[in-house]
């Protein structure tokens, strides 16, 4: 796990070298379902720094999430994320008054539990859209990979609204 948190602060580091940040923020219901863990509802916030403009090429995102539930606090994620397809011309059209671009999303990273385990996050968002300073994802699944127990677990993202803050450059 060491390893990988290592990776994700070099490759944070090395897109902090070329380019300024914009930054952002996200408020999204979650669910989740792990096999060694309580599962939960709960509502997630996180932090966006994104040096790509509009591209998001590389959005990383620090995310707490809280549960409706006696202990609230739930999980902390380390997240980078970026589209794996964009496109103007999609049969998701009829969602939005404005042309927006749908832009499948790929994510990878960690989750810290309040068990005190470390996993490892995949995620996929295939209803995913960008706006010039908004994200629109629905229904996106990811998986946990839990190491210690070699257990696996699931939860999706119900809806997602990321906006940023500050223009492109």
């Amino acid at each position: 796990m060491k390893k990988f948190l290592i990776l994700f602060v070099v490759l944070f580091s090395l897109l902090t070298l070329s380019a300024s940040p914009r930054f952002g923020y996200s408020f999204s219901p979650v669910g989740e379902m792990a096999t060694d863990k309580d599962s939960f509802f709960g509502i997630g916030s996180s932090l966006l720094v994104d040096f790509t403009g509009e591209k998001r090429l590389g959005v990383f995102e620090a995310e707490a999430v809280l549960s409706f539930e006696t202990p609230f606090f739930e999980a902390v994620r380390l997240t980078v994320s970026t589209p794996i397809l964009s496109t103007l011309n999609h049969p998701f059209d009829f969602l939005f008054t404005n042309k927006v671009l749908w832009t499948p999303t790929l994510r990878l990273g960690t989750e810290y539990r309040r068990e005190g385990d470390w996993d490892l996050l995949l995620g996929f968002s295939l209803l995913s859209f960008q706006d010039t300073k908004f994200d629109y994802e629905f229904f996106s699944p990811y998986a946990l990979y839990s190491p210690n127990t070699n257990e696996w677990g699931y939860g999706v993202y119900v809806l997602r609204c990321r906006a940023y803050i500050g223009e492109v450059k």
